[in-house]
């Protein structure tokens, strides 16, 4: 990997800009593990890959399988904390070139079950300060 520095990348810069869209709940060995704002779909969260990388083919099988792990653990947490029906991974990289995975809890009676989940809300629940720091504390139990 190029290890130039990256011009406009919030998973990188990690500054106020990610501190807009994200709360930072845990650091792994393969990235960090990230709330969203957007709590349309409660618990919903961002894990960041560690290095700037733009898609999964990059990694080399033994960093794959360290990212699963830590997806896998992250994935639990969430499960555990929030008690959701199913929990949507996805890898998209259309918009950011810095490789990300999105974990979405998905509720039986809830918003788009059954059908896949839309990363952009058209009116996304966003949550204030001390309502995220609920969240991120309550998932970091599970860690």
């Amino acid at each position: 990997m190029d290890t130039k520095a990256v011009d406009q990348c919030i998973w990188c810069d990690r500054d106020e800009a990610l501190e807009k869209v994200v709360r930072e709940i845990a650091s792994f060995p393969t990235g960090t593990l990230y709330l969203h704002r957007d709590q349309t779909h409660r618990g919903r969260c961002i894990f960041a890959y560690k290095e700037h990388l733009r898609k999964i083919t990059e990694l080399s099988r033994e960093q794959y399988m360290a990212l699963m792990g830590d997806i896998h653990t992250s994935v639990s947490a969430i499960t555990k904390a929030l008690s959701p029906d199913k929990v949507n991974i996805l890898i998209l990289g259309d918009s950011s070139e810095h490789m990300h995975i999105h974990l979405c809890p998905k509720y039986r009676d809830g918003k788009q079950w059954g059908v896949p989940f839309v990363v952009d809300e058209a009116k996304p629940l966003l949550l204030d300060d001390a309502a995220l720091h609920i969240l991120v504390d309550r998932m970091k139990e599970y860690i």
